[in-house]
């Protein structure tokens, strides 16, 4: 079930979108790529190919063309858009004879019509080889303005190497500033087994150095981000493996570790080297075991950490069980608040919390309480830093309502909030709660929010679609905002309205809602059960 507001035409009956200049209507273009090409994660290339093959299109420019004239000739002639590239390795290999010949003439169209524009190349390497692909024209002619790079070895056979990448043959990106790699969620792959084993070289080379180095990457003078997800090998623990693979941390903006999780020390050990850092996620124990906390800051004293990073604004942690723990947490230190009792970042804006859980389990058989948890390490960390977060995410989370109401309470500027099953039970109570007013009409819970995204498709809810609308136009009333647009997305079990009375009542008011709310965007998608929602949680990093 979605709500959009209804476009009304211009009354001379030409419609707008006609009498956008070209360079606005480029714009227009690249800000609608799918994730495949710009944000890719597993499962979105398969969508991607399967979508294209079902629209008749070869690639996204393609697409854009069907639309009408006007759009074919921007997009046919745009340089921008042809910069984005997504190919399927696995497929681009086993491309023989006719079609090897066609593949190649059409890649290298592609290629040059992006002109002499910075590139974006995302590859699925599937049972293919990355590598392989590059090392051969159009790519290898191309690499020079290569400006991001996403990898997604999304199979359990692809046997390629995901680092190092280009310097066992010399290939330069001076242009490189992004690398983007995710090798899935199966222990079992080769290529987590090649990602460890590039990593144990490397550490026998340091015990041996008249064997010389083996650095990621041959020549990328630029690269300022990196993430390296789907592994969760202990052996990336250490900042001193990434330095050895000649990782230039002190350029870092944009650093994601590997999901191994780590002690709050060895988190602050990576974070030191990297003093430019902007976005950062890391995944931390828990519960941090006393010992083996203990053994780790004898290692490196918090003395000589650095926890002061006046430059980030952007911080995703995920807390993770001790191996074999889970359901019984050894005593100890909680991760989060250890970590967030440290660090201190005045320019954070955007910060997500979220909990790993076993594959298939339930939110609510999590097995370790949460409660009293959220709220000191905010309240600790948000004083300190005097930040101010516009951007919140708590995920899989077993948060109270009074808790997690207590923590929007610390962030009286938050205009993004998204709520992915975050409590056992969803319950009207929270959407009363974001609808309460105050004295001056005003929402008495973080007044400035635009944007609402409440997911409870993973466990039983306890409300009705009408509750939603309740809380929409309480908050949001008629005139809340000039020219301010409100965007809500509801997921949760369905739950009839009690009466067909009730339900004829509540699709009056959503069809009228439709026709004169143009300040609200309303989606609301009902699962029928958890099977609707439980596909959505394989590839998701939260699982295992």
């Amino acid at each position: 079930m979605s709500l959009r507001p209804r476009f009304r035409a211009p009354s001379t009956g030409q419609c707008f979108i006609n009498q956008v200049p070209d360079e606005l209507l480029e714009i227009m273009f690249v800000l609608s790529l799918p994730d495949a090409l710009v944000d890719p994660k597993p499962g979105t290339g398969a969508q991607y190919v399967a979508y294209m093959r079902r629209s008749g299109a070869l690639d996204y420019p393609a697409l854009i063309a069907q639309v009408c004239p006007r759009w074919k000739d921007c997009a046919r002639s745009s340089q921008a858009l042809h910069a984005y590239l997504f190919v399927d390795a696995g497929m681009h290999e086993f491309m023989k004879g006719k079609n090897e010949i066609w593949r190649d003439r059409y890649f290298t169209n592609i290629v040059a019509r992006s002109g002499s524009r910075p590139l974006t190349l995302s590859i699925d390497v599937g049972r293919g080889s990355a590598v392989a692909l590059i090392m051969y024209p159009p790519f290898k002619d191309s690499l020079p303005r290569l400006r991001r790079l996403c990898l997604n070895f999304n199979h359990r056979q692809a046997y390629d190497y995901p680092l190092p990448l280009l310097s066992p043959h010399a290939l330069s990106t001076p242009m490189l500033d992004t690398v983007h790699i995710h090798c899935g969620a199966d222990r079992q792959s080769t290529t987590s087994s090649n990602a460890v084993s590039y990593f144990l070289r490397l550490l026998a080379r340091w015990r041996r150095p008249e064997r010389g180095p083996i650095p990621a990457f041959h020549d990328a003078p630029r690269l300022v981000s990196f993430s390296f997800e789907g592994l969760r090998s202990a052996i990336f623990n250490s900042p001193l493996l990434f330095g050895l693979a000649h990782f230039p941390f002190s350029k870092m903006t944009c650093f994601c570790l590997p999901e191994a999780p780590c002690y709050s020390v060895d988190v602050f050990n990576f974070m030191m080297h990297m003093p430019c850092l902007r976005t950062f996620r890391c995944t931390l124990y828990e519960v941090e075991d006393q010992g083996d906390r203990a053994i780790h800051e004898a290692q490196t004293p918090w003395s000589s950490l650095t926890t002061d990073f006046p430059q980030l604004n952007d911080l995703d942690i995920m807390l993770a069980t001790q191996p074999g723990m889970e359901g019984n947490q050894p005593p100890g230190v909680p991760g989060l608040e250890c970590f967030l009792g440290a660090l201190t970042a005045p320019a954070l804006t955007s910060l997500t919390i979220s909990r790993r859980v076993q594959l298939g389990q339930r939110p609510y058989d999590w097995g370790h309480d949460e409660e009293g948890l959220l709220v000191p390490a905010l309240q600790g960390f948000i004083e300190r830093s005097r930040c101010t977060i516009t951007k919140f995410e708590l995920a899989t989370f077993g948060a109270t309502l009074p808790e997690l109401v207590s923590a929007l309470q610390l962030m009286p500027a938050l205009r993004t909030l998204r709520l992915d099953s975050t409590m056992v039970c969803m319950e009207v109570s929270l959407l009363h709660a974001l609808a309460r007013p105050t004295d001056e009409g005003l929402p008495a819970l973080v007044p400035r929010l635009r944007c609402l995204v409440i997911d409870n498709a993973r466990v039983n809810s306890s409300f009705k679609n009408s509750d939603v609308l309740d809380m929409v136009e309480a908050r949001w009333p008629v005139g809340w905002s000039e020219g301010g647009i409100a965007h809500v997305e509801v997921a949760h079990f369905k739950e009839g309205e009690g009466s067909l009375e009730a339900e004829t009542r509540y699709q009056e008011r959503l069809e009228a809602m439709a026709h004169r709310r143009e300040d609200i965007e309303l989606d609301i998608r009902e699962c029928v059960d958890e099977a609707e929602a439980s596909d959505e949680e394989h590839g998701d990093p939260r699982y295992l």
